[in-house]
């Protein structure tokens, strides 16, 4: 080394280009040829990519996230959360399968730590995705001696591969990481712009942000943990949550109609208490208990007898004007087209898809489930169209002196448009994007001829019951549960990769329609 010094001093004198100063950085440059900068030993050491896999390992990382994180965290809350994700309390998902945790080392040290997580969303990450199945990336940390060096851009493709080896396990074309990042890192921001990553909106001073990862094999060079072999389709059983979900607008029409018979029939049209007016309704028509029991008995046979009619001659029309029927291999592939031609269709059946648990749940427990839900929708319209409205207009006709099978006409003919109109102005208002108003009256009207015959068949029920709502309420539930357990059949032999793509584009259609109107409305 020395001598190299001393001849380019020499030769740089001779050739007068190089004097004292210019020999000098050159001399320091050749004096640290011994030691190492911090930034060049983060780029030439050794650095892998590790499954954490026992706890000597989660303690470690604990430490490091204790270290990343504000000081006042708690040390055995990281460790707590990075083994069970579940035990933290989260806002915008929920943990439903096994976490991975992996450990970034250079030279033997953890420098760095990310974890992936397996959940459904809540409506606080977004409430068009609340259910969706996706993953959480949290935890993402770089020792600070280390940051700037591609730490966790090394972690994040860790995590995307995690996503995409899901996805191909899944048989589904992709799956989503999700993660939320507080307002003021804008460096992460930025890592995560970088990456690919896009904005969802803004939730308790954090980004949610999202991308979507394509399926792809597991990379031989990167180990797998247990989020790999998560199963991204599946609605990863029955949720209380999501029943509840759907049934809650419902029992909100059920009040509404509870209220009307209470305070407006009972004391003006049947000169009696609410109790006895909503019992009137239901069973009574005599003192006697064992005529009761008669005619409960009664209204169910003839709720069933009518179910069954109705279902037969519906088929029988099916089979006269749509007598083209798909075979059981191409069965499947039908159901596909069927929801991307109807996107109300598809959005009825991505209720039922979600809230009987999909393909991973049991027939009884997803048929229980059924039951549950359309009942509580069930008894809502028909306390409504049937319990209130019918029996309100035929009061009215025969307060208007009008004869008994006018005012009942007229009951029937009213409350069974209403019926109509209201499922109507459901499918119309269902997040489709139509291309003229001419498609959308196209597709209420549609909907009103499909469902007028139904609701003209309960009113019908009611008034040759004498008035009464259970007849009715039988033939409703029963044709509704049908209906739900031969769809969830078709559903489930319908691919799974196209019926998850079809879904997602249903969600997708909802933001987008859900975001343009409000930059209309921020517009003004």
């Amino acid at each position: 080394k020395k001598m190299l010094l001393i001849l380019l001093w020499i030769g740089g004198v001779q050739q007068g280009t190089l004097g004292f100063r210019a020999v000098v950085p050159v001399i320091k440059r050749f004096e640290n040829l011994g030691s190492v900068s911090p930034t060049a030993a983060k780029e030439t050491s050794t650095r892998i990519v590790e499954v954490a896999s026992n706890g000597a390992t989660m303690n470690e990382l604990a430490e490091l996230c204790h270290r990343c994180f504000e000081p006042s965290t708690n040390l055995a809350r990281h460790a707590n959360a990075l083994r069970a994700p579940g035990s933290l309390s989260n806002v915008f998902f929920n943990v439903v399968g096994e976490a991975s945790v992996a450990v970034l080392r250079q030279d033997g040290k953890a420098v760095g730590c990310a974890q992936l997580v397996p959940c459904e969303l809540r409506s606080e990450a977004s409430e068009l995705d609340r259910g969706r199945r996706a993953f959480w990336a949290q935890y993402i940390c770089v020792d600070k001696h280390y940051r700037r060096s591609g730490a966790a851009t090394r972690l994040m493709h860790w995590c995307q591969d995690e996503a995409a080896a899901s996805a191909q396990g899944s048989q589904a074309e992709s799956a989503e990481i999700w993660l939320a990042v507080i307002l003021e890192n804008k460096a992460a921001i930025e890592l995560y712009n970088r990456l690919g990553f896009s904005s969802v909106h803004q939730r308790r001073g954090h980004l949610v942000m999202r991308k979507k990862i394509p399926a792809a094999a597991e990379s031989v060079s990167s180990p797998r943990g247990p989020a790999s072999r998560f199963d991204v389709l599946e609605c990863g059983g029955i949720s209380i949550k999501s029943v509840l979900a759907q049934i809650l607008p419902s029992l909100t029409l059920g009040f509404v109609a509870l209220f009307g018979i209470c305070a407006v029939l009972a004391p003006l049209a049947y000169r009696a208490s609410p109790t006895d007016t909503l019992f009137q309704l239901f069973f009574k028509t005599g003192q006697d208990s064992q005529l009761l029991f008669i005619n409960l008995a009664a209204d169910i046979v003839i709720g069933l007898a009518a179910a069954i009619f109705a279902e037969l001659c519906r088929r029988l029309f099916n089979t006269l004007f749509f007598s083209s029927k798909p075979t059981q291999q191409s069965k499947g592939n039908s159901i596909i087209n069927e929801l991307i031609a109807d996107p109300s269709l598809a959005a009825q059946k991505e209720s039922l898809w979600r809230i009987t648990g999909g393909a991973a749940a049991a027939p009884l427990t997803s048929a229980i489930a059924i039951i549950f839900w359309q009942l509580g929708a069930v008894l809502s319209e028909e306390l409504y169209y049937r319990g209130l409205l019918l029996h309100a207009f035929q009061r009215l006709a025969l307060a208007a002196t009008a004869p008994t099978l006018t005012a009942n006409i007229l009951a029937l003919v009213v409350s069974t448009a209403l019926f109509a109109l209201a499922h109507a102005d459901w499918a119309q208002a269902d997040g489709t994007q139509y291309d003229n108003n001419d498609q959308r009256e196209k597709r209420g009207a549609e909907w009103f001829l499909q469902t007028a015959p139904f609701g003209a068949l309960f009113a019908l029920l009611c008034l040759l019951t004498s008035d009464r709502i259970l007849a009715p309420i039988i033939t409703h539930l029963t044709l509704n549960v049908a209906w739900c357990l031969a769809d969830l059949n078709d559903l489930r032999q319908a691919p799974r990769a196209q019926l998850a793509s079809v879904f997602d584009d249903l969600r997708s259609s909802r933001q987008e329609q859900m975001q343009q109107q409000q930059q209309s409305s921020s517009s003004f």
